[in-house]
């Protein structure tokens, strides 16, 4: 039973949802809905369990002082700012300033006679939705503008070396497929490229009518060879993930199993 009970769970809800797209009944789409919203919640589950995860890893990384613990104890501490700031949000919401009540003054009392209400003081009130509004939220707003961003920012300039690296060792033309991607790849880049292209086209393109600009091929090499390869490439990924949710199906593949040894 240990086995059997997911394995008929998970065939049965998986060709009810298979089922359900190509027979969208009143029924169906509402067990779609039960079950996509049963997903969420376990995914907010298993989002606080990573969560419990990285702070344990983490912290006992940094208690023991181990190899890189410096990086730990910046991660556990740059989490829990994040979190008191967008969690907390309200607290750093000044409060409004009340609007002013005209002085109650009658036409035919006299002057003197005339009743100005006490001022109001400003009521603080905790707006919970204020960690999720960043135009509110000045405090996660800054974090978020000037210690993520350029954080962010600096990992992606730093990929872009590896990739560049990667790229000169897969590039080597060492046949004909290989020396075509190369070619394809180098006129791409320098057509991307303003100056390149812009130099292209003053110095050749405009000079030899046969030519055409930098800029021209390489929208054509995107568009033509390259969207085809793109799509025989997801209609491969297509079939694989269809095969393997057969798999899954008829039980041959368990991943739902993990931790039994199927």
């Amino acid at each position: 039973m240990r086995k059997q009970v997911p394995f008929l769970i998970a065939t049965v809800m998986g060709i009810a949802m298979v089922a359900q797209f190509f027979i969208p009944t009143h029924g169906l789409v509402q067990m779609q809905s039960v079950v996509l919203l049963y997903g969420r919640i376990i995914g907010a589950f298993a989002l606080v369990l990573g969560v419990a995860s990285l702070i344990r890893i983490n912290w006992i990384r940094a208690k023991r002082k181990g190899e890189g613990w410096t990086y730990a104890a910046v991660t556990i501490i740059g989490f829990v700012a994040m979190f008191l700031a967008g969690s907390l949000g309200g607290f750093f919401i000044a409060p409004e300033e009340p609007a002013e009540t005209a002085a109650v003054t009658s036409e035919s009392a006299p002057a003197e006679a005339a009743v100005e209400p006490a001022a109001t003081p400003p009521q603080k009130s905790y707006d919970f939705g204020a960690g999720l509004d960043m135009t509110k939220n000045r405090v996660f707003a800054w974090m978020f503008d000037y210690i993520y961003t350029p954080m962010d920012a600096t990992i992606f300039a730093l990929l872009a070396f590896y990739v560049a690296s990667a790229a000169y060792r897969a590039m080597r033309a060492r046949d004909l497929t290989a020396g075509l991607l190369l070619g394809a790849a180098i006129i791409v880049m320098l057509g991307r490229a303003p100056l390149t292209s812009y130099y292209w086209d003053q110095l050749i393109s405009q000079h030899v009518k046969f030519i055409p600009s930098l800029g021209d091929v390489t929208e054509w090499l995107m568009e033509y060879p390259n969207t085809a390869a793109k799509r025989g490439v997801y209609f491969g990924v297509g079939l694989a993930a269809l095969g393997q949710s057969i798999r899954i199906l008829v039980g041959l593949e368990r991943p739902y199993m993990a931790g039994t040894g199927d």
